[in-house]
């Protein structure tokens, strides 16, 4: 199964970060769906993943820690330091929320999201 743990980040009532606080975004596992190299849910979250950490880089003036292992994608980002910064930060995350949650739809026992306060 895939996990993917949002830390410091709510999204009941709209995405909501924290004012001073980092937030973390941590994907790790396997869905299982199919064998390695063949499993489209894998490869959908890898994507959705990768591509959220390199537009946040590209695109945000935010300070981002990344950490990639076999199975495992850490993203650690410092608070944005204008408002402006701090909304492009949220969009881009809601569209990766948007994205894994219509994956985790399609396959609910392949996906699992956890949402911390770190």
């Amino acid at each position: 199964m895939i996990v993917i743990r949002l830390g410091n980040i709510s999204f009941k009532d709209g995405l909501h970060l924290p004012d001073k606080s980092p937030v973390k975004i941590i994907i790790s596992g396997h869905s299982g769906n199919d064998s390695r190299g063949r499993d489209i849910v894998c490869a959908a979250v890898s994507a959705l993943s990768q591509t959220l950490v390199l537009s946040i880089n590209r695109l945000v003036k935010v300070e981002q820690s990344v950490k990639v292992q076999d199975g495992i994608l850490s993203s650690t980002l410092q608070p944005a330091p204008e408002q402006a910064e701090e909304n492009k930060l949220k969009l881009l995350i809601e569209s990766f929320l948007i994205g894994i949650l219509e994956i985790q739809r399609e396959y609910p026992d392949r996906i699992k999201i956890e949402n911390d306060v770190c």
